[in-house]
């Protein structure tokens, strides 16, 4: 291994795209770090497309996703409401 290189560095180069996009940090960055750190290069760093990032954060969620997030609200409720 070449000095400087981590050595467990390849975990998120190796997921999916979608994982990859999920990576660069939209939608939980502000518009601060948006401006300091692109997307443009945020992308290329990840080996993904700027135009590829752009149609999965338009695209609305899955129907799967959805009934996991209704879940988890309806879990979180009722663990808030035990004694």
């Amino acid at each position: 291994m070449a000095l400087g290189q981590p050595q467990k560095g390849r975990g998120v180069l190796c997921e999916d795209e979608q994982v990859r996009y999920a990576f660069t940090g939209w939608p939980r960055a502000t518009e601060q770090q948006l401006n300091d750190y692109p997307i443009t290069k945020a992308c290329s760093a990840l080996s993904v497309t700027a135009s590829g990032f752009h149609a999965w954060k338009d695209r609305p969620d899955a129907q799967r996703t959805l009934d996991a997030q209704r879940l988890l609200f309806q879990i979180k409720t009722l663990f808030n409401q035990w004694p």
